[in-house]
């Protein structure tokens, strides 16, 4: 046993020494890079420098990207609006998950998230101080969790997922995840039943695991973006606009044929494609004027009647795009990404589709299908039946009436998770 234990701590010796040497490679490279928008200086943050400021003991939460921080924000809100005088700090490891905080309270600071490293996690959290940190799905970092129970900071996981895949990688590492992670968890809040299952199994304590819902299912529309659309509608004078949400590389050829192929029945047809990462507008951008169509871009503000095309080439605003969209396509399904979160456009009651490649959302998609709330549709067949759902209101209508309704059925996640942790973490 003392030999096994041994061997336990040199593997994490052997991590701790290598995430030293190479957090400030990866710092260097971020802040080197050129994509926009770039790091910047706030590059250094990484490992863990933050503007020297008093955070006032805050809550940490971090979402790691776009995903989570969108399953996030409507807690994040709740707990800022609710408790003022609360502070909050939001970490992400990506610029456009940064781009979606731009609008919350003023007590709710963004800061980027530092590497697992012992230097750049104890530089970041003697700087900040956090009371507690509140981990959206599951980044388990062993440095930053061992770090946060040394001094007696509460960690707790939400909106937690393991798949039967993550759970047998870390039935592998056996006591080694107990030792580097387990023992180091607050208490875990799980979407599904299965999720909490697969925690169990892994030898964690049981009392720290409850099943509390997915927090995606809370989403709500923001009544601004509701009045912008609205008057976005009135300005197009009741031209049907098709919304392709989150396009990745060698999706946006496969729309504007698809486009192509409807306009020629639907000629007043508008377009609205949102590509899911900003370095990509420009390209976008050029792709649909190569193709012969009047292409305006949302941040000049250009749309004419004679466009063809609206790029959707802002940031934090899809509500906005949903809101205009007679009918949503997301993005990521027409090539092999594993699709995105339809429940946004749900919520702004749309109707929505997807193509084939969901695995990503595999139970919601299939959920929405039982329902006849929305359709995964094989490539091929995406014109016709695109073409379909644009000329019939009425079944349009019937989606957005059991979409909705499946999203009232398993929403309440947010109170569960809200109720935990205050139970764990003192807010005032």
């Amino acid at each position: 046993m003392a030999r096994f234990m041994l061997k336990i701590k040199l593997l994490l010796l052997l991590y701790k020494v290598t995430t030293t040497i190479i957090a400030p490679i990866i710092a260097l490279f971020q802040f080197c890079r050129r994509k926009k928008p770039p790091y910047g200086h706030r590059a250094w943050e990484f490992l863990g420098v933050v503007p020297k400021i008093d955070y006032h003991k805050p809550l940490w939460f971090h979402t790691v990207s776009v995903g989570e921080s969108m399953g996030a924000i409507p807690l994040i809100r709740t707990l800022a609006t609710e408790n003022p005088s609360l502070n909050i700090v939001v970490t992400t490891a990506t610029t456009t998950a940064r781009e979606l905080y731009r609008k919350m309270p003023q007590n709710v600071t963004h800061l980027y998230v530092p590497l697992d490293s012992v230097c750049a996690v104890k530089r970041f959290i003697n700087r900040v101080k956090p009371r507690g940190l509140i981990i959206m799905e599951t980044e388990l970092w062993p440095n930053l969790l061992s770090a946060l129970h040394q001094k007696n900071i509460p960690c707790i996981l939400i909106n937690a997922r393991l798949s039967q895949r993550s759970t047998a990688r870390y039935h592998k590492l056996g006591a080694l995840f107990t030792v580097a992670v387990g023992q180091h968890l607050t208490h875990i809040c799980c979407q599904s039943k299965q999720d909490a299952a697969n925690f169990a199994s892994l030898n964690l304590a049981p009392q720290i695991i409850e099943t509390t819902g997915s927090l995606k299912f809370d989403v709500k529309m923001d009544q601004q973006y509701q009045g912008e659309s609205a008057q976005f509608t009135r300005l197009i004078k009741g031209r049907p606009v098709l919304a392709v949400a989150s396009t990745h590389e060698g999706e946006e050829e496969q729309v504007l044929s698809i486009y192509q192929q409807i306009k020629k029945e639907l000629p007043e047809l508008l377009l609205i494609i949102i590509p899911r990462h900003p370095e990509r507008f420009a390209h976008v951008f050029q792709l649909c004027r190569a193709k012969g169509f009047k292409t305006s871009r949302r941040s000049q503000n250009d749309l004419t009647p004679q466009s063809d095309i609206l790029l959707g080439d802002s940031m934090g605003e899809l509500p906005f795009y949903f809101g205009c969209a007679t009918l949503v396509l997301m993005g990521g399904s027409l090539v092999d990404i594993g699709g995105h979160n339809p429940l946004e456009a749900i919520a702004c009651n749309r109707p929505v589709v997807s193509g084939p490649f969901v695995r990503n959302f595999k139970k919601i998609y299939a959920d929405l299908e039982k329902e006849e709330a929305s359709l995964c549709i094989e490539l091929d067949e995406l014109p016709a039946k695109l073409l379909e759902l644009l000329k019939d209101q009425e079944l349009r209508n019937q989606m957005c009436h059991r979409a909705t309704s499946f999203l009232e059925a398993n929403s309440g996640a947010t109170a569960k998770t809200l109720a935990t942790i205050k139970k764990f973490i003192k807010l005032d």
